[in-house]
């Protein structure tokens, strides 16, 4: 059984209740069981994204308790989700014995919230909000709140909650607020609640998870990998902790302990591909160039064609073939991308680019000829040629680029003049280094100090380039 991260999925009850559904159906002697436990192992299944196994379960959950709410409502609301067919779900919603059952309300919402109508749907639970039993009243309300999360509602979840005749310190209330704060950008209020539910219950990973990711988002990481650290210490085998810590660690740029903790989530989570992934991201950062292959070859096994992960996969594999000197097998991994949706101007600068790096200069001047004109000369994209020009040496051709650009770009543009001044450096031209330095301090000192900056001593701002350089070539010259 894979763990759900679900408290009810994960106990010791369902897992009996599953053993002996799935017991039932590999002997093919169907076992009457309770539409609600039914629904449960569907519910199970989907969220190991096995639909088939989910669809089937429930299909026998409706079939032997007919009109029952669960099942009806999970089948229509998995139409809803996995099919975006809300006509077919209300078809199905609508099959419900108990109109009033609040599950039925539930669904008949999340229809019309699928369908962008919010407003409608808010109507309408307000009018059921007028005719639940009182003893029913608070359960609706947070569990509107928590549909409208489902959602990214986010005003109305407060609206919700504001209705709510509790008190606001319960930990269902905290809970909801606190993921709402995360989810809009609070995150100091949001780390506080966290903080108060620690407090209360300081052996829950779901709140150091939670208070991990909101200082994760706020810049805090080492912060958020302590977080993680704790919830690994209550559950060495939840994924989730390991994995946000591995991201941690690599936005640390500490490739070698973050590949320690995806290797772990690997273990933990074979089937997932992310794991294999950065992995090899990691192994690319460290130069580690074949071990790259290796695991983005294998993340590329499991990854859906055209995804988003199988694109960032292709493009690092490109990378790392090119590093070992693998040019064509490199390429041809760009060109599997030709009728995925992606950005194809970037792959063709990509590939460009890969032409450079074996002095096919003429090749990738046709290559990036084409990505400028579909780009309609985009400026973004013509700097990001000049600039691949210039780390391949090839100074001359990245001057011209970049005088293009300017012209392009016009008076207002401000990126680019950095690499110019690199640019005209290189190829022994002070004056125009001098005038182009000078612009770019002016109009981009960040620009100016990423690209420059280590022609200057430690700690010298970017204000001062100018007087230093202008100095320095004087006085070399006398």
């Amino acid at each position: 059984m894979i763990k759900t991260n679900d408290g009810y999925l994960d106990s010791n009850e369902f897992r009996e209740i599953l053993r002996k559904y799935e017991e039932s159906v590999k002997s093919g002697r169907p076992l009457f069981m309770e539409a609600d436990d039914l629904t449960d192992i569907a519910q199970y299944y989907s969220m190991l994204g096995d639909w088939n196994q989910a669809s089937d379960t429930v299909d026998y959950a409706i079939s032997i308790h007919p009109g029952s709410v669960p099942p009806i409502a999970f089948k229509a609301r998995m139409i809803l989700l996995r099919d975006n067919d809300p006509k077919k779900a209300e078809k199905i919603a609508d099959t419900i014995d108990d109109k009033n059952d609040l599950d039925y309300y539930y669904i008949k919402a999340e229809i019309l919230l699928a369908q962008d109508k919010v407003e409608e749907a808010d109507e309408y639970l307000l009018d059921c909000l007028d005719h639940i039993e009182q003893m029913d009243y608070e359960d609706f309300v947070f569990d509107v709140a928590n549909m409208y999360e489902d959602y990214e509602q986010f005003d109305k979840i407060r609206e919700w909650l504001s209705k709510s005749k509790t008190d606001i310190k319960s930990i269902e209330y905290k809970e909801l607020m606190a993921r709402t704060l995360l989810q809009t950008g609070n995150f100091e209020e949001s780390k506080t609640i966290f903080n108060e539910l620690i407090d209360h219950d300081p052996y829950s990973a779901k709140y150091w998870k939670a208070l991990s990711l909101a200082q994760q988002l706020n810049g805090e990481l080492k912060d958020s990998i302590t977080s993680t650290e704790y919830a690994i210490a209550i559950d060495p085998t939840d994924s989730d902790a390991i994995r946000t810590k591995a991201e941690g660690l690599f936005k640390l740029d500490n490739y070698e302990e973050a590949i320690k903790y995806y290797q772990r989530f690997v273990d933990l989570c074979p089937l997932d591909d992310s794991g294999e992934m950065m992995i090899g991201i990691c192994s690319f950062n460290l130069q580690k160039y074949k071990d790259a292959i290796t695991h983005l070859k294998k993340a590329e096994q499991l990854t859906e064609a055209g995804s988003t992960n199988m694109i960032q996969i292709y493009q690092e594999l490109a990378f790392s073939l090119n590093e070992c000197g693998q040019h064509e097998e490199a390429i041809s991994y760009i060109d599997k991308m030709d009728d995925w949706d992606c950005d194809h101007i970037e792959m063709q600068v990509l590939k460009g680019h890969f032409l450079l790096t074996q002095d096919k200069l003429d090749d990738a001047l046709n290559v990036f000829k084409k990505a400028i004109i579909d780009s309609g000369s985009s400026p973004d994209v013509i700097l990001h040629i000049a600039v691949s020009v210039l780390d391949n040496r090839f100074m001359k051709k990245a001057y011209d680029i970049l005088k293009m650009l300017f012209n392009i770009g016009g008076p207002r543009w401000k990126k680019g003049y950095s690499h110019m001044a690199l640019c005209c450096k290189e190829l022994g031209m002070n004056k125009e280094f001098l005038e182009y330095l000078k612009i770019a301090t002016e109009k981009n000192p960040d620009e100016a100090k990423d690209v420059l900056g280590d022609l200057f001593p430690e700690n010298t701002e970017p204000k001062d380039y100018y007087n230093y350089m202008y100095n320095k070539l004087n006085s070399e010259n006398k």
